[in-house]
C-alpha cells in the first residue's frame, strides 16, 4: 500500500500485483461471449481469469470502450491494440481477437505511463482505491454482463 491509502499497482520488479491481475481478469471477462460464472473471493464476486483460449472481439474491445471511456475506441486505436499486443485469430480466421495476455499488456503500457489512467478505468468497472469490487458501482457492461 502506498502512503496515499491506494494500493501500488506494480511490485518491486515491476510485476503487475495480484489483485490488479484479478481486476483485469474481471473486467476482461465482462466482454466474453458467453460469459464465466461468478465466482466469490473476498474481494467480492470477481469473474475468475478468463480460459487461456478466452480473447475479445473488436466488438468486443469497443463495448469495453464505451464502458470506460464513454465512447468506442478509434479504428486507429484498434489497428495499434491488434498490432502491438498478444492476439489469436478468431471467427475463422476472419477477426483479431485480443487475448487476456494482450489486454494485460494493454494495460501495463497504460498504467506504466499514465497511472490515473487505469485508476480511472478501475473506478469506473466498480473498483475502489484498493482494487476491492465496490458492490454499490455498476460493475455490468452495457450489454447487462
Amino acid at each position: 500500500m502506498s502512503s496515499s491509502g491506494k494500493i501500488d499497482l506494480f511490485d518491486e520488479d515491476g510485476a503487475l500485483r495480484e489483485p490488479l491481475y484479478l481486476a483485469l481478469c474481471h473486467i476482461f471477462s465482462k466482454y466474453l461471449t458467453p460469459l464465466p460464472p461468478t465466482n466469490p473471493t473476498a474481494q467480492g464476486s470477481l469473474h475468475p481469469p478468463p480460459p487461456p483460449s478466452s480473447s475479445l472481439s473488436s466488438t468486443a474491445l469497443d463495448l469495453f470502450a464505451k464502458d470506460t471511456n464513454g465512447a468506442p475506441f478509434e479504428k486507429s486505436t484498434k489497428d495499434e491494440i491488434f498490432t502491438f499486443f498478444d492476439t489469436v485469430k478468431i471467427n475463422g480466421g476472419k477477426e483479431e481477437g485480443l487475448t487476456m495476455k494482450g489486454f494485460e499488456e494493454m494495460m501495463t503500457l497504460q498504467t506504466e505511463n499514465d497511472e490515473e489512467e487505469t485508476w480511472r478505468d478501475l473506478a469506473a468497472h466498480g473498483f475502489d482505491r484498493s482494487l476491492n469490487l465496490v458492490p454499490s458501482k455498476t460493475t455490468t457492461n452495457s450489454d447487462g454482463k
